[in-house]
Order: C-alpha cells, then structure tokens, then sequence
C-alpha cells in the first residue's frame, strides 16, 4: 500500500511482457491453532500451473474476511546459520525447512483476481530475511526505481514493528526489484501522507540486497499466468539506525504483516496474511499478526 502519498489509490502494481523463472513450488497443507490461512500445497501449485489456460477465479464476492472479532495470525522467525542465496529458489535447502505463511485475506474491495501468495521468513547474523512467491495473472511493473509509487505495481509488501520502536517500517517491493521503505510514527492520514513519518535516504538502496525473478519493468501486463518471486534481506544495522531497535533476542516477539496488491493492474486487489479489518487500509499496526523469534 502507499506510504502515505497518492492515498486515493489505496494499493499497488506492474509491467513488460516476459514469461518469469517458473520456481518450483511446494509446501504441505497445514493449520495453526486460530490461524485459518490454509497453506498452499505444491500439488495445488503444479495442478494450476499444469491448467494455466483454464484458470478460472474466485467469484467477485468471495473474501476471507469476516464481519466482527478478527484473530490475528502468529509466525515464528526461525534462525539460519548463513545468509540464503538471492536467487528466489523456494526449496532451497536453506528455505525448505522454513514453513511459509499465506496472503489470502482479499479486502472485499478486490476485483475477481486471487493470486496465491505465500512469503517465507528467517534470520541470520546478516540481518532479516523475506522471500515472496506468487502465482499471479495481470502483472505489471511500470513504476521503477528506489522510492517509486510500487504499490500501483504487482507488488509483495512485508510491514514490520520492532519490539520498543515508537514506529513500524514498510517494505513494499514490485515483481521488477524496485523498493518503497518509510518509517512511520504517527500513521494518522494527512494530506501529505502520514501525521510523522520519514522515507528512508537512498544509502539504505544498496543496503538492503534483493533478488527479483522479472524483469525491472513489465509493460504491457502480463495477462496470462505466470510464478514470479522476490526476496530481500533488511540489515540488523537498518532496524538500529532508522527505528532505534536493538536485534531481537531469541523469545522476543515483534508484530507485522505481508501483504499483496496491484492498484493500478487491470485487476486491483488486496490481499493480507493478517486480516485489516473492514476499511481498506495496509497501514494499520493494530492488526499486525505476532512476529516471534526462534
């Protein structure tokens, strides 16, 4: 979602006609206490991916959200010995024991299109690390460039709250690499964005590795099916000097959410791995899930 400018547009999207890598998919189907998001099976993954041309969607009613209390998801943060290889591979023996969550709390204001999302998460000694993968349609990048409006794009979001921090940090990637980082303090709506907050400086760019599987920009959108990944580490130095937190030590808990969206593709949609609530509205901590640390 934006980070506080173009707040009509309340989301994301992408561009360029290019088939991306075609990542292997897996995953075992599972539930979690009250976590209703149902993992992605890699039987489901190959059966849509083998009858491509026959996918159909979700009816444009269908939601996961739900009118009244609202459970918030948890995830544990496992810890790695090493780095992972930026190369978006999601059965990598480093990622392969890492169980992912799903994005598939779609804001009723969607449009038909349901890509499946699911994001890994881990750390190391280098810093935090994300991978998202989506089987998508009506992908899109034409936003390019660090700070660009990538929320218009196809677009794999992960919002974090540090344990202690006055703020939450947003990291909002398209499926061509380009990033969107802020700070936030106050996420009160204003007219320029937010009541505080700050977009980081174009040193923390180079600072934060990622891995993209398309090409940086995608125009004209890709309407045909298509597995598209990216990943990113965010440096433990990051955390410190922006948000003035410490590295988590294990047991500790920070909140956050992962979100999907595309505002400006032909198909916007919205998609969260913890439910917002009814206002469409990605910047909202409240309703971050638990974030713990292994």
């Amino acid at each position: 979602m934006d980070s506080g400018k173009n707040i009509s547009a309340q989301r994301r999207r992408a561009p360029a006609p290019v088939q991306g890598a075609q990542f292997p998919i897996t995953g075992k189907n599972r539930s979690r206490g009250f976590q209703s998001l149902a993992k992605i099976s890699a039987q489901t993954f190959q059966s849509l991916e083998k009858f491509s041309n026959h996918w159909n969607f979700a009816p444009r009613g269908f939601s996961c959200y739900t009118v009244g209390v609202i459970m918030k998801p948890a995830c544990k943060i496992s810890r790695i010995a090493a780095p992972p290889a930026l190369d978006g591979r999601w059965d990598s023996p480093v990622w392969r024991g890492i169980a992912p969550v799903t994005v598939a709390h779609f804001h009723p204001k969607s449009s038909i299109h349901r890509p499946i999302a699911e994001a890994k998460i881990a750390h190391s000694d280098a810093g935090l690390h994300i991978l998202f993968r989506v089987l998508d349609r009506f992908v899109r990048v034409a936003n390019v460039g660090f700070q660009a409006p990538v929320w218009k794009d196809s677009c794999a979001e992960f919002f974090v709250r540090p344990g202690g921090a006055g703020g939450y940090l947003n990291f909002e990637m398209n499926a061509g690499g380009s990033l969107l980082v802020s700070f936030i303090e106050d996420w009160t709506r204003t007219p320029a964005g937010f009541k505080k907050f700050s977009m980081l400086e174009a040193k923390w760019n180079d600072a934060i590795p990622r891995f993209h599987g398309l090409p940086e920009r995608v125009e004209p959108e890709i309407v045909t099916p298509v597995t598209w990944s990216v990943q990113h580490t965010i440096p433990w130095t990051l955390f410190a000097e922006v948000a003035g937190a410490a590295r988590p030590q294990r047991g500790e808990t920070w909140t956050g959410n992962f979100y999907k969206c595309g505002d400006e593709t032909s198909h916007p949609h919205w998609a969260a791995w913890s439910p917002v609530g009814e206002a469409l509205n990605f910047h909202a901590p409240e309703f971050f899930g638990a974030l713990a640390f292994d």
